[in-house]
Parts: structure tokens; C-alpha cells; sequence
């Protein structure tokens, strides 16, 4: 009975977005429940971020970071995650050109973090999957994860 059913990229795991546009954060919320989010948390600000993050019922497995926001950017919300959470996984995204992206991933991977990736905006289920698998085979939660090449 299951053949038309393959398990989802996301399925089982937690996600905090932090997007201040709160229409791009709800399109973000509804994208990774459709990839089968366990859970997504929301945040505006860098801030309210480092607040969930440090709630231990949040438990959460990916951060997906916007990089321009006020107060904290998504990189310096990266060092202060790796500070207390070494190891989460992140994904950084920005409507900004590709230079500035691989500029963001080569700041960010000197953070404790394990940075995904850094994508470009608008995010899309074929952008996402392949991070979130990479997140799967680091935490070795490879089991729920969508067959590779499917």
C-alpha cells in the first residue's frame, strides 16, 4: 500500500526559522511541513531565536537562518547557536547574489555550528532536500530519510 508513499526529507525533525518578514517565515513554515516537520518553531529576530533554541523542550535539529536581519544577522546568530549549541545544523539563505552566499558559508563554517548550506532565496522543497539529507547522514538519522536519487 505504499508504494506511491516514500518517507519525506523532513519527516521527524525540528525546525526554527528565522526570517524577520513574517510572510516569508509563514511560506517557510508551510514548505518544511510539507517535507514532513516534526515541528517548526518561528522567530522574527536573532534573539527570540537564541531563545527557543535554548528551551530544551524546542530539542531542535536545524536552524534555517535568513542572513539579512536587524539587530543580529544570521551570522552572528551562527556564532552565538555554535556557542551554546555546537553541532546543531544550519542553513544561512539570503536574497542576496552568489558571491555574497559563498562568502556567508565560508564566515559561517568558522562558527561551531555544522553549517548545511547557504541558498539563495526563494527556498524550494529541491533546494532543501539535499541538506536535510546531509543533516541525516551527520546525525546519522539517515533511517527516515527519502531513498538517495529518489
Amino acid at each position: 500500500m505504499s508504494q506511491t508513499h516514500t518517507a519525506l526529507p523532513g519527516q521527524g525533525l525540528r525546525f526554527l526559522l528565522v526570517e524577520d518578514h513574517e510572510f516569508q517565515r509563514r511560506l517557510l513554515a508551510r514548505l518544511l511541513a510539507t517535507l514532513g516537520a516534526a515541528a517548526v518553531y518561528e522567530a522574527a529576530d536573532g534573539a527570540a531565536a537564541l531563545e527557543i533554541a535554548a528551551d530544551p523542550a524546542s530539542a531542535l535539529d536545524i536552524v534555517i537562518s535568513d542572513l539579512s536581519m536587524p539587530g543580529m544577522n544570521g551570522l552572528q546568530l551562527a556564532d552565538a547557536l555554535g556557542a551554546t549549541h555546537p553541532g546543531l545544523s544550519l542553513i544561512l539563505c539570503s536574497a542576496l547574489g552568489p558571491k555574497m552566499l559563498e562568502t556567508m558559508r565560508t564566515m559561517a563554517c568558522a562558527s561551531e555550528v555544522r553549517l548545511l548550506g547557504a541558498l539563495a532565496k526563494p527556498l524550494t522543497p529541491a533546494s532543501l532536500a539535499p541538506l536535510i539529507a546531509a543533516h541525516r547522514q551527520a546525525c546519522g538519522t539517515a533511517a527516515a530519510a527519502a531513498p538517495a536519487g529518489a
